[in-house]
């Protein structure tokens, strides 16, 4: 699923792109995004873990 939004072809910016990526982890339940988040910070990912709720607002 991940490859989808990484994908050059995919249509959008990275932005647009990260978008919909934490709009369709939201569709896996109601604690997906956050499990998604602690996710990202227990392999390292800091960054996107800081990034993407604030997208997620955005």
């Amino acid at each position: 699923m991940i490859k989808v939004y990484l994908n050059q072809s995919f249509a959008g910016t990275r932005r647009d792109q990260a978008r919909q990526l934490a709009r369709d982890i939201e569709t896996r339940g109601s604690r997906a995004f956050s499990l998604f988040v602690e996710s990202l910070e227990e392999t390292g990912q800091m960054q996107l873990a800081v990034d993407l709720p604030a997208l997620k607002c955005g």
